[in-house]
C-alpha cells in the first residue's frame, strides 16, 4: 500500500517550522501541529541549515518502507509550499530581488510593467523549464562579467536555489507575501492622495490617520 505526504515549510525569523498539508486546515493551522526543524541564529546560512531537512525530504520523494502494525506501507511525499517574506521567497526561488530591474520570482515583469494592466503575465511567466535551461546557459559562459550581465538581464540570483535537487517548482510553489505585493501600490495611492488634497485636508488626513481605531488584539 502506498501513502502520499505532502509537508510545506514556514521561513520566519529565528525558527523554521513544518506541517503535514494533509491535514484539513482546521488541523493543520493548531499550534500542536506545527512541527519545529531548527531555531537559526541570525547571520546563519539558510542553505546550510536546511541542508539535512531536504535530505529527508529527497528520500521521501524516492519512497521510504515503513512497517505499521505489521503492515509494510510505502511513504512517499515531498515538499508542498514553502511561506516566506518577499525578499527570502526571492532568494529560495533563485531570483533576483523585488527591487531588481526583474525582480519578480513569478513573471518576467520589470519595474515599468508594475502599473500595465495589459501585461501579459501567461506568456512571460517563470516556467521552471526554461528557467533550467537560463541557468544552464548562463553557467556555459565563462567571462563572469558576461554571467553577471545574463543575470541582470533575466532577474537569476548568483546562487541556486536551495530547493533545487527536490521535485520542486519555486515560482508556483512559494506564494507571494500579500503585504509586500501590495505595500507599493498603498504608498503611491497615499501620495496621490495627499498630493490632491489643500494644506488644511493634508492635516486632517493626518490627523484621522494617526488616530485610526485598531483592534485590540
Amino acid at each position: 500500500m502506498m501513502i502520499s505526504v505532502s509537508t510545506g515549510l514556514y521561513i520566519i525569523p529565528l525558527v523554521r517550522y513544518m506541517s503535514s498539508l494533509k491535514m484539513p486546515f482546521s488541523l493543520r493551522k493548531q499550534l500542536k501541529n506545527h512541527f519545529i526543524i531548527g531555531f537559526v541564529l541570525f547571520g546563519v546560512s539558510f542553505t546550510e541549515f536546511i541542508k539535512p531537512f531536504l535530505r529527508d525530504v529527497r528520500k521521501l520523494e524516492e519512497g521510504v518502507i515503513m512497517n505499521i502494525r505489521g503492515q509494510e506501507y510505502l511513504i512517499m511525499g515531498g515538499l508542498g509550499i514553502v511561506t516566506a517574506d518577499l525578499p527570502q521567497g526571492n532568494d529560495l526561488a533563485g531570483t533576483k530581488r523585488h527591487g531588481a530591474n526583474f525582480g519578480c520570482r513569478n513573471c518576467f515583469a520589470n519595474k515599468k510593467n508594475f502599473v500595465d494592466n495589459n501585461f501579459d503575465i501567461i506568456t512571460k511567466a517563470r516556467y521552471l523549464h526554461e528557467i533550467m535551461e537560463l541557468i544552464n546557459k548562463r553557467n556555459s559562459i565563462e567571462s563572469s562579467s558576461r554571467q553577471l550581465e545574463f543575470n541582470t538581464k533575466y532577474g537569476l540570483s548568483k546562487k541556486p536555489s536551495p530547493f533545487s535537487l527536490l521535485q520542486f517548482d519555486p515560482f508556483t510553489q512559494i506564494p507571494q507575501d500579500a503585504y509586500h505585493a501590495i505595500s507599493g501600490k498603498i504608498a503611491c495611492l497615499i501620495e496621490s492622495t495627499i498630493e490632491i488634497l489643500s494644506k488644511r485636508g493634508e492635516n486632517d488626513f493626518i490627523k484621522y490617520w494617526k488616530n485610526f481605531e485598531m483592534p485590540s488584539s
